[in-house]
């Protein structure tokens, strides 16, 4: 289980905008195979998303290659026009016996 936590803030004008496109995109990622839960929520005027990938190699495919499924749906909500990425913390779940 690889899990990613992502911090987004509004664009400036943009604060009324970004919880509706920001749940069109968190709809959109839950259906991509390999996605397990995708949350997120408000944190200090920007979002906080918590989204779990089966692995490692789910993420890539999703997220980081260029032309990524991830980048088609920001692209296509427009989520790019109200939303700036800040950043992200990211790693392999502990495996527990």
């Amino acid at each position: 289980m690889f899990i990613v936590v992502s911090h987004w803030e509004p664009l400036p004008g943009k604060e009324n905008e970004i919880d509706a496109l920001s749940a069109k995109v968190r709809e959109s990622l839950r259906l991509q195979p390999g996605v397990q839960l995708v949350e997120a929520f408000s944190h200090e005027g920007g979002h906080v998303v918590v989204v779990i990938y089966r692995d490692r190699e789910v993420y890539e495919r999703i997220v980081a290659e260029a032309e990524s499924p991830f980048e088609y749906i920001v692209t296509q909500t427009g989520f790019d026009k109200v939303a700036r990425y800040v950043g992200a913390e990211a790693g392999e779940a502990f495996v527990h016996e």
